[in-house]
């Protein structure tokens, strides 16, 4: 059949504290979309539900201290919920791909006096669980990655930067579209760059 373009309406409310005089900020807001005619599935069985509700929380902030520490991070809560389907055993169901929760936290650290230009940091990433299929029948496990980086800046104007994603190389899965329809997430990767700034 012919596909309906999909539509939506969002509403938000978020409120951010930043003092001027302070070196850090909180912020978070609610949300609630309602997306109409949305696709799901893998080609070429492509399918269109009917109305889709969205609602959520978010939380981010950020604070740095004066001895070159800093610290940030961001959580976000989702409820999706299938409100009409032409199926209706689907009504009340979370679509796939979508995790309930997601967290990400990191620190970093500038060096000084005889390390002065060297920086290190450090990353979580944390997914929920997500549904693997639209019956909600089967999960997608949660995951935690650690990732890890360093840059130096040379007195000559070079920044030499090396970064390692999933330093565990935790092997897992970012979400299925069906059962049989699924994406892992990446393997370790190690990144070693050398740029100039003049």
């Amino acid at each position: 059949g012919v596909t309906k373009p999909e539509t939506g309406e969002q509403i938000e409310a978020g409120l951010k504290w930043a003092p001027s005089d302070q070196n850090f900020f909180l912020a978070a807001s609610v949300f609630q979309i309602d997306r109409e005619n949305v696709v799901t599935g893998v080609f070429p069985t492509f399918d269109q539900v009917g109305e889709v509700r969205s609602r959520g929380v978010e939380l981010e902030g950020q604070i740095s201290f004066d001895n070159g520490l800093e610290l940030g991070g961001a959580a976000t809560w989702l409820d999706v919920e299938i409100l009409e389907d032409s199926d209706a055993t689907l009504v009340g169901n979370t679509p796939t791909l979508i995790p309930d929760f997601e967290l990400a936290l990191y620190g970093s650290y500038a060096f000084s006096g005889a390390l002065d230009g060297l920086t290190t940091g450090l990353g979580v990433r944390h997914r929920g669980e997500s549904f693997a299929n639209t019956s909600n029948s089967l999960k997608v496990d949660a995951s935690t990655i650690v990732d890890l980086y360093a840059t130096y800046e040379f007195r000559d104007g070079l920044v030499g930067q090396l970064t390692v994603t999933n330093v565990a190389d935790e092997r897992y899965v970012t979400g299925c579209q069906t059962e049989f329809v699924c994406s892992y997430g990446s393997g370790r990767e190690v990144r070693l760059s050398l740029t100039s700034n003049f």
